[in-house]
């Protein structure tokens, strides 16, 4: 076979149960592409015909860099092809196979542009339904594109067998997609957790020889965290990823949107040292917010080093001195109550200077370390309060009059808008 309708073959890209892909050159245009031909029994259902062509026709509408476009498809030999967008790069599966897993930092700088390009989809009404690292493509210059949106959706209409492709990737699928049970943006949210497993610990959460095995593995094994098998991950990056993969879809994190604040919060925490285990370990450490300079000495890294610094032996200071009996613990309690009252008040300081990502990680010490103290609550309210100042800066750039946030108060509401990128600063 030299052409696929008006596609002159080039070469052979890759072959797997769903199919085979040729690089190939447009006839007509001149332009590369990337054309996948289906399994030829799929020609003998005319059902399947009328889903694949609605549903090229809707992946047609995608518009997203990270996202391949799909051109047309066709029926060529009695075989049905879509062409899509050809990729100069190596596939994740690739680069996993070689590298065996990613720092995290890089991980996320992965995973990251795949989660936008889903939040994009699904505000389009797309899932994608076959997240995997086969199905993400790393360009020769560094951008992030994934391929296949929707048609496994197609695929599954057709109650393929595991031999002809679309049990083949089980591994990947979430709990109620296996099971054959209805299916939204939550099984992207899972499948793209599987990716993120994979690609800091080098394994998948469950595996098994046969689809069967998997599929009884989902329902019944526990998945043991990424820390368990690389200790020296972030323990809130590895906590973040075993969110995404809760058997429960109601207990995930329940869209593309909410997914990208929580990868935010963890790279800035893991970017100034805080990975959830205890304090940073090295002074010079910086938090940095990603916004240029504007002449202001609150935004020199250098005074963020030395209040991160300083957080960490007020942290030290608390956890000194544990009551030694009964008698000792309502004093004890007071002088705690005081000490987060302290912290609380440097935590609203930090607010009015509009140090946003100092402030939030105050209130997250109280949190976590103190839920007795009748002020936690407290804490909680202003944190709240300052992720929505935070969040109104990011979209506007002049956030509301920081000086007046308390425990309480509500900021503007500055949601992002479906399909609206999230800046991580």
């Amino acid at each position: 076979m030299d052409a696929i309708g008006k596609y002159r073959i080039e070469a052979k890209l890759g072959q797997g149960g769903m199919g085979i892909v040729y690089k190939c050159r447009d006839m007509e245009t001149g332009r590369y592409s990337a054309v996948k031909v289906l399994p030829q029994q799929l020609a003998s259902d005319p059902v399947f015909f009328q889903r694949f062509k609605r549903e090229v026709m809707t992946l047609r509408r995608l518009d997203h860099p990270n996202i391949v476009s799909v051109y047309e498809q066709g029926v060529h030999g009695g075989a049905p092809y879509y062409a899509m967008e050809y990729v100069e790069g190596v596939s994740l599966e690739s680069l996993l196979a070689k590298e065996g897993r990613l720092d995290p930092l890089r991980a996320l700088e992965i995973v990251r542009p795949c989660l936008e390009a889903l939040a994009h989809s699904h505000s389009m009404g797309v899932i994608h339904r076959d997240i995997k690292p086969a199905n993400i493509m790393i360009t020769n210059d560094g951008n992030v594109k994934v391929m296949d949106f929707g048609i496994a959706k197609v695929l599954d209409a057709t109650r393929m067998t595991a031999t002809q492709g679309v049990l083949g990737t089980v591994e990947y699928m979430s709990p109620e997609q296996a099971e054959g049970r209805h299916v939204d943006a939550r099984t992207d949210i899972y499948s793209l957790g599987v990716v993120l497993y994979r690609c800091l610990t080098g394994r998948l959460p469950i595996s098994g020889t046969t689809p069967s095995e998997v599929m009884l593995k989902l329902r019944t094994q526990q998945i043991d965290p990424p820390d368990a098998w690389r200790p020296e991950l972030p323990k809130n990056l590895s906590d973040l990823v075993m969110k995404l993969l809760e058997k429960d879809p109601s207990r995930r994190i329940e869209s593309a949107q909410a997914l990208l604040r929580e990868l935010d919060r963890v790279e800035r925490q893991i970017r100034s040292g805080i990975t959830g285990r205890g304090p940073v370990a090295a002074p010079d450490r910086v938090i940095t917010t990603g916004v240029a300079p504007r002449g202001s000495v609150w935004l020199s890294p250098w005074p963020y080093a030395l209040a991160l610094l300083a957080v960490v032996v007020l942290y030290l200071t608390l956890r000194q001195g544990q009551p030694s009996d009964v008698g000792d613990r309502d004093a004890a309690g007071a002088k705690r109550d005081v000490r987060v009252g302290l912290m609380l008040q440097w935590a609203r300081r930090e607010t009015e200077r509009q140090n946003y990502a100092l402030a939030a990680d105050l209130c997250r010490l109280i949190i976590a370390h103190f839920p007795e103290s009748p002020q936690t609550e407290r804490a909680r309210e202003q944190l709240q309060a300052i992720e929505r100042a935070q969040a109104a800066r990011d979209k506007t750039g002049a956030p509301p009059d920081a000086s007046r946030l308390a425990p309480g108060e509500s900021a503007p509401s500055s949601k992002p808008s479906p399909g609206e990128s999230h800046d991580p600063t």
